[in-house]
């Protein structure tokens, strides 16, 4: 048998596989074929509508292009073409093949023309979302458009595939926006689009150092690479402003760990042209409001930073918990556990015990803030000494005694306070935030844990020494406060920025 009937034989062979649903087989035999008669072009269009089958449409456009490059092709062979284009995302180049059969009443020809302008729509539609910060929009578009396209996720443009990290960064998804641009420089570590696209994932994560090395893997590929060259001064500034921020907060520099802050907030965009920046602006606004907090005259703008932070990052657990401090510094005892409580929800396991610590003491601040104010009924101060608060009763009853016309209800309660702040025992219960007719069952013939608020932490009340002095000498006095002194001064414990 000759070599053209041998190979026709092959082609034949391939057909049956090919029909069967048996794409590998088929892919080898036409490869027998055009090895035995490579003049017979046929064999790779053959070919090529087997390597479709099997999504390798780069493959099969190289044996299309090879089998009509010296002669004339029909409709059918460039619609396969125009399919296989139009499966790697490019819509535009598959209508683009088509343009001499345009005028053709094929049926297939304007079911695809039609599927094409359906994809290219959903481009469009992708563009004008994405212009508009419509992450979600813009989202759902690119993804209607690989429906439409037949295009898998491989396959897809690096325009859109870099088109979906940049939905995800809008939409605040870091964690898979980092997945998927690391996947996809792991298929080609050397592209400086796809290094650029990991290090502004990682610049939004504020891993500012891992995103330099990144910024510079890009330029090193591309020298003229300037979204690169851009990110890279600004994500140098940013990191330098931070670093020196927290070291100037954590020497008690406050003003000037403010100015660090706020120079590298101003390295990030004033507008929304660079998107996704919410979150590590939300750091530096929390650190910065944190820094504010710690200056007597500055918890205006500690609010606004915070406030701004939470808009841009609503969940961004520690900006939570800087703004419940900030509120408890302020006495705005509601907001303050509203505040903490959230954090929690949102906490990582390492914070979860220090934030249920801070739940606590707010709770039993707002509890305390509730009660009557015997401090205040005396107009004396948390730390007043016995001699201050007698003093301070003497004046209070002179003034309200029902024979100087004084309110007789209010005198019994100027009486009460007096009472409850000389007697020490009463007065450690009263500052640890139990109320006094719910204490601890006389104080004197054992205790009843029922006896308490259920909001109240026995841990903390021992700690705090209420049930008088020492539990035994073994490390439980003294305990955790962040009240200093049994008032709200807000203090640096726990205060330090990240």
């Amino acid at each position: 048998m000759g070599d053209d009937a041998h190979a026709e034989q092959l082609k034949e062979q391939g057909n049956v596989a090919f029909k069967g649903g048996d794409y590998d087989q088929a892919v080898s035999l036409y490869t027998t074929a055009i090895q035995a008669n490579p003049s017979n072009k046929a064999f790779l269009t053959n070919r090529a509508a087997a390597l479709m089958a099997q999504k390798k449409f780069r493959s099969a456009i190289n044996d299309i292009e090879e089998a009509t490059s010296t002669t004339p092709s029909s409709l059918k062979i460039q619609l396969r073409l125009a399919r296989c284009y139009l499966s790697l995302g490019q819509p535009a180049k598959a209508l683009a093949i088509l343009t001499d059969y345009k005028s053709s009443s094929d049926p297939s020809l304007v079911s695809f023309t039609q599927q094409c302008q359906r994809t290219l729509n959903a481009i469009h539609n992708y563009d004008k979302e994405r212009a508009n910060n419509n992450w979600s929009m813009a989202s759902m578009s690119l993804r209607q458009a690989e429906r439409e396209s037949g295009c898998n996720v491989l396959d897809s443009p690096l325009e859109w595939k870099a088109g979906k990290v940049e939905c995800l960064i809008g939409k605040g998804d870091l964690l898979e926006a980092g997945r998927i641009a690391s996947d996809l420089l792991s298929m080609s570590p050397a592209s400086p689009d796809l290094l650029y696209l990991r290090a502004r994932v990682l610049f939004l994560d504020s891993n500012f150092s891992k995103a330099i090395a990144h910024l510079q893997a890009a330029m090193r590929s591309d020298p003229d690479f300037s979204p690169a060259k851009s990110l890279l001064k600004r994500t140098r500034v940013v990191e330098r402003g931070k670093e020196s921020g927290n070291e100037a907060f954590k020497h008690a520099r406050y003003t000037e760990a403010i100015q660090q802050y706020s120079t590298a907030l101003d390295a990030l965009s004033s507008d929304q042209g660079e998107i996704g920046e919410g979150k590590v602006k939300a750091v530096l606004l929390s650190n910065r409001a944190t820094a504010y907090s710690k200056l007597s005259d500055k918890s205006d703008e500690a609010f606004t930073d915070v406030d701004h932070a939470l808009k841009l990052h609503p969940n961004y657990t520690k900006a939570l918990r800087t703004r419940a401090r900030i509120n408890l510094s302020q006495e705005k005892f509601e907001e303050c556990v509203s505040d903490f409580k959230a954090a929690l929800d949102t906490c990582t396991m390492e914070e979860k015990q220090g934030l249920e610590k801070e739940v606590r003491n707010a709770e039993k601040e707002l509890k305390k803030s509730k009660r009557v104010d015997h401090y205040k009924i005396l107009q004396v101060q948390k730390t007043a000494t016995d001699p201050e608060l007698k003093k301070a009763f003497r004046k209070q009853s002179l003034i309200h005694h029902p024979d100087k016309g004084g309110d007789e209800e209010y005198f019994k309660q100027i009486n009460e306070s007096y009472s409850v702040l000389t007697d020490s025992q009463q007065r450690h219960i009263y500052d640890n935030g139990l109320d006094l007719d719910e204490g601890v069952g006389g104080m004197g013939g054992g205790f009843s844990s029922g006896g308490m608020g259920a909001d109240i932490n026995l841990a903390d009340l021992f700690a705090s020494g209420a049930f008088g002095g020492g539990m035994g000498g073994g490390g439980m006095g003294g305990g955790y406060s962040s009240f200093g002194g049994g008032g709200t001064r807000f203090t640096s414990a726990g205060g330090f920025p990240f």
